[in-house]
């Protein structure tokens, strides 16, 4: 037991730092291709392209780091409606649900990066296009884990 949940906080701490990186990565790379544009009159040829795909990782990054931190974006209404003792089976349910779909979109995201992967279609570079969706599929399986894990926690009183 102590060991999961060292490489769970090990875990939390790499999806918070390559949250980070993706950011300013971001930032940095967009910020650049500004001053090319307006002050030199140039540009990179990639560096447009490889905004799009940080704006991806940054999403399912962030993502991954809110629904880890239970800051995910629920609805408050069931619980304004229900008493404490049956709102905690209304959100294990939710949640439950929750899990379920995001795995569901986690299968769909494989089948497409494995697709891709079979292509050999190039993003930007020398950059495989399925290496910059791989964040899709590894995103949405971690919030399907960390929802079902709430569910449970939910559905026995915890929270």
């Amino acid at each position: 037991m102590h060991y999961m949940l060292r490489g769970l906080k090990t875990l939390r701490h790499l999806e918070e730092a390559l949250l980070v990186l993706a950011f300013v990565g971001l930032v940095g790379l967009a910020f650049l291709q500004v001053v090319l544009r307006n002050g030199f009159g140039t540009s990179l040829i990639w560096a447009d392209v490889a905004v799009r795909i940080l704006v991806l990782w940054v999403t399912m990054l962030g993502a991954m780091v809110a629904t880890q931190r239970k800051k995910h974006i629920k609805i408050d209404l069931a619980e304004r409606l229900f008493t404490p003792q049956h709102y905690h089976y209304i959100r294990g349910g939710g949640l439950f649900v929750a899990s379920g779909l995001m795995l569901v979109v986690a299968y769909y995201c494989l089948e497409m990066v494995r697709l891709e992967y079979e292509f050999g279609t190039i993003a930007f570079a020398t950059i495989p296009t399925w290496v910059c969706q791989s964040i899709l599929p590894i995103g949405f399986f971690s919030i399907g884990i960390r929802f079902f894990v709430q569910s449970c926690l939910y559905l026995r009183g915890q929270r």
